[in-house]
């Protein structure tokens, strides 16, 4: 601590005016900017920026000042690349019309020049306090850089940069090492990405497949589907043929592809019509949450049956009585699996 008088000459930022085309076009969405084009959709978003105001002309970006590689994505960026800091949902509602006063020609720029992508990451928590979905999302970014990194393999499905379907998944398949409701911490999420991450990066090979979601559905991808796809990654990983069964679950679920015309549908079927309206499912935690109580080890349970019934082929008027407990008898399944498999690998050293 001091209170000593320093010179904080070249500690400014600099300023610039620029037009609103220059701020769409040349300067890049923030590493970890939430999904603005949502944010810019809700209504005390649209009231805030329904009539101009000058405080809404005054927008912050930063510049890189020597080439620089994302440590989390591995993207590479040249010097002078340019990132919006703030600002992205203001112009978003301008591009709607949302504002009556119609869009600004041009906004006035603060800058400064940073020399890593961490430090663009630190820049924008300046302008906008981290909540707490921000501090889980700062949390895996640390987590993936530090186990990740350094193997050059990285994670960018935006699915995957979540924290509660990897901590739930380590709820259901390592209890030992993790506890429901706790909150995200880089040293719980480092666990997290060591032990799924074959999971992780199988995922994400799906996740980012062409025929991922390719299709125009209603149903809306959730980290409950997330969290069920790494549990059942780590279940059957050793058996090609499930493997191939899950798979072709996941790219059905992401289309929408439901085939209803039949007496006893496809687990497949089943849980895609539950998940094309969450909220009014008897099978789904209040509409998909993710939480330390029952009702979220009930729907995680569902899930994993619907996944494992499919695998096996099976088909169902009606869902077992027993979903409700399956999540229970799928763990006890999958410690005994674990087990078995490091009595073998301690075996064959």
């Amino acid at each position: 601590m001091s209170t000593e008088f320093i010179n904080v000459d070249g500690q400014f930022y600099n300023e610039d005016e620029i037009s609103l085309r220059e701020w769409r076009q040349e300067w890049d969405t923030c590493p970890i900017e939430r999904d603005y084009r949502k944010r810019a959709k809700k209504k005390e978003n649209q009231d805030k920026f329904r009539r101009l105001h000058p405080d809404h002309l005054e927008v912050s970006g930063v510049k890189l000042s020597r080439d620089c590689i994302d440590p989390i994505t591995g993207k590479s960026y040249k010097k002078g690349h340019k990132f919006k800091i703030n600002g992205h949902t203001r112009d978003r509602s301008w591009e709607m019309g949302i504002c009556e006063d119609g869009q600004p020609e041009k906004l006035r720029c603060k800058w400064r020049e940073v020399d890593s992508i961490d430090e663009v990451r630190k820049e924008f928590h300046i302008y906008d306090s981290p909540k707490d979905v921000d501090k889980a999302a700062d949390a895996v970014y640390g987590a993936y850089r530090h186990v990740f990194s350094h193997k050059e393999k990285y994670i960018t499905n935006k699915e995957l940069l979540k924290a509660g379907p990897l901590l739930y998944a380590g709820c259901g398949c390592f209890p030992n090492d993790f506890t429901r409701g706790k909150k995200a911490t880089v040293d719980r999420l480092t666990v997290a990405a060591l032990k799924f991450e074959d999971s992780l990066f199988w995922l994400q090979e799906i996740f980012d497949d062409s025929k991922f979601g390719y299709r125009k559905s209603k149903l809306t991808h959730q980290i409950g589907m997330t969290s069920s796809y790494l549990q059942s990654h780590q279940m059957w990983k050793n058996d090609k043929d499930a493997l191939h069964q899950i798979k072709d679950f996941i790219l059905r679920v992401s289309n929408g592809a439901a085939n209803n015309d039949c007496d006893e549908p496809d687990t497949c079927t089943h849980f895609i019509n539950e998940w094309m309206i969450p909220k009014l499912s008897q099978y789904l935690n209040y509409g998909g949450v993710l939480d330390g109580q029952v009702g979220s080890q009930q729907m995680e349970g569902y899930n994993l049956l619907m996944i494992d019934s499919y695998i096996q082929g099976k088909t169902y008027k009606t869902i077992p009585n027993n979903w409700r407990k399956y999540y229970t008898t799928w763990c006890d399944k999958f410690e005994n699996n674990y087990q078995q498999i490091q009595v073998t690998d301690f075996a064959t050293q």
